[in-house]
């Protein structure tokens, strides 16, 4: 019997030191619906539905986002996984701020291809931190292998708490992009943009509810192609 005791706690122990070295897991869910699909200084969607899963291994991420369209328009049908996006990534963290490398592969139906591209890849570059411990920021260099089009995108959000668990956060960006000679007609009229929003959002333990409201325009002082655009998003994390 004490021999079996034995072995039993021995096994107990293995167990455990074989689970604590187990990489850690995170995953994390998103839907919501979203009035525009703007990427780029373009609006390449309307009126989808945008379900996500993704996780968080380590230093690794891996992510899929589905585009599911609710509204028909013109060259545009209603349709689940009208387009299906797959996302790695790999972040270096350090205390001033973390660094992303990443790649997505985009495939879009006949219906959903911006510029009628049914597929295309996309390889990122991002830094993020937070600006006195507060305000998080972010910049992004995204490099469209497809479109042959560089894109540079800086943001700054102001979370301001209302509550214990609601807050209302502004944000601010700015883009550009520098399209090569091969690019499309659309990125040669988007070489500079800025971005306003704000959004309502309740926060628990795993849980987040937002309601975001977004506007773009190419000139501060004037509404030169100005676009306006609304979401609401719903995130688990477990």
């Amino acid at each position: 019997m004490n021999k079996l005791f034995k072995t039993l706690i021995a096994l107990v122990l293995t167990a455990s030191f074989t689970y604590a070295q187990l990489p850690k897991f995170a995953l994390d869910t998103e839907v919501g619906f979203h009035s525009k699909v703007v990427e780029n200084g373009k609006v390449s969607d309307a009126n989808v539905i945008k379900a996500g899963l993704g996780v968080q291994s380590g230093s690794f991420g891996l992510g899929v986002d589905t585009f599911n369209r609710i509204e028909s328009g013109v060259g545009k049908s209603t349709g689940l996984l009208k387009r299906v996006d797959v996302t790695a990534d790999y972040k270096f963290t350090s205390t001033l701020a973390d660094l992303t490398l990443g790649a997505t592969y985009k495939n879009a139906s006949k219906t959903a291809a911006f510029n009628g591209l049914a597929n295309n890849t996309d390889v990122t570059v991002a830094l993020d931190g937070k600006l006195f411990t507060i305000a998080p920021w972010s910049v992004v260099s995204t490099f469209d292998l497809k479109n042959r089009t560089n894109n540079l995108e800086a943001g700054l959000r102001l979370p301001l708490p209302v509550g214990k668990s609601v807050r209302v956060v502004p944000a601010f960006g700015v883009g550009f992009n520098d399209p090569g000679a091969a690019t499309i007609a659309a990125y040669k009229t988007a070489k500079r943009y800025y971005n306003g929003g704000l959004a309502l959002e309740h926060h628990t333990r795993h849980s987040k509810i937002a309601l975001v409201g977004n506007v773009q325009r190419d000139n501060l002082t004037n509404n030169t192609g100005q676009v306006t655009w609304y979401a609401a998003t719903a995130t688990l994390k477990f």
